[in-house]
């Protein structure tokens, strides 16, 4: 997406700021994650878009909507090559994310829901690596559903 068409995009959901010139969120990183702008799971609450016409305060859900990503676990990368893993690499920018007129702006992002029940990710590697014990559809259901049991119904 091109800084001029998030900045249309933004314009169309009534925060005109003008052309975009940064933009400001903690940068994705391994989770747990214990910053303002950010819940625990890195999930974006809240960003600040910066442009020559002002700047708005965004939650996460509006961006997300504005922006029609899949899902509120995003950062932003613009450049060459592919974005950094938030699990491997240390932070690659700052909280204030330079924008640069023309060039493409990357939203790269994890998932596709809410946040809430259990992750399609996180039970498939935890089933992965314990692939040898048939029962252990137990202990992922119980770390996802914590305070519930699994009874026979019939």
């Amino acid at each position: 997406m091109t800084p001029e068409r998030l900045a249309a995009a933004l314009a169309a959901a009534g925060k005109n700021v003008g052309a975009i010139k940064s933009i400001t969120l903690t940068p994705l990183a391994k989770r747990p994650m214990a910053v303002p702008d950010r819940g625990v799971s890195g999930r974006v609450l809240s960003l600040t878009v910066s442009g020559s016409a002002g700047q708005a305060k965004i939650t996460g859900n509006s961006f997300q909507s504005m922006t029609w990503s899949k899902s509120t676990l995003f950062d932003f990368y613009q450049g060459n090559g592919n974005p950094p893993d938030p699990d491997k690499a240390k932070a690659a920018r700052s909280n204030v994310f330079p924008v640069k007129a023309g060039t493409p702006l990357t939203i790269y992002g994890f998932g596709w829901g809410h946040g809430l029940g259990m992750s399609q990710y996180g039970a498939y590697q935890m089933a992965r690596e314990h692939g040898e014990d048939a029962a252990f559809y137990r202990k992922i259901l119980s770390h996802y559903y914590t305070g519930t049991s699994l009874s026979k119904l019939y």
